[in-house]
């Protein structure tokens, strides 16, 4: 292919948007979006609560093993995404999850985990003791 003809496959000579209304009206396109919105909203959702909640059990409680716990969970974000895409699989298959949308709800859910707990654990970190404490002196355990 040369070089002129690369540019003038990029643009059309006679535009159209025939092909938008045919996906917008004639398709289900709106049930894609809208189960797209769910998915990743209840994935995010999840994942954020969990790691909210792993972060503050790491920050706040002494624990034994609590350091190899977050050590545990941020390796897991050294592995490449490829690499666990069959260890998904396997799990998600031996649950009985395959087709069913917790099956692709916990697998993104999980990714987001680790995120969230170095984000969040360092923030509550950062946070002064002496905020926490007048907190339970004012009522909140």
């Amino acid at each position: 292919m040369k070089n002129e003809n690369l540019f003038a496959t990029l643009i059309p000579n006679q535009p159209s948007f025939a092909n938008y209304t045919k996906v917008l009206f004639e398709y289900d396109f709106h049930v894609y979006v809208t189960n797209s919105f769910i998915y990743t909203l209840t994935s995010v959702t999840l994942g954020i609560v969990l790691g909210v909640l792993i972060a503050y059990a790491v920050s706040f409680y002494r624990f034994p093993l609590r350091n190899a716990v977050y050590v545990a969970i941020i390796i897991t974000m050294m592995v490449p995404m490829p690499g666990l895409f069959i260890p998904k699989y396997i799990v998600i298959s031996q649950l009985g999850l395959l087709n069913d949308r917790l099956g692709l709800i916990l697998p993104f859910a999980t990714t987001l985990i680790p995120l969230t707990l170095f984000i969040v654990k360092n923030f509550m970190e950062s946070l002064p003791r002496e905020i926490m404490e007048a907190a339970t002196i004012d009522g909140c355990n």
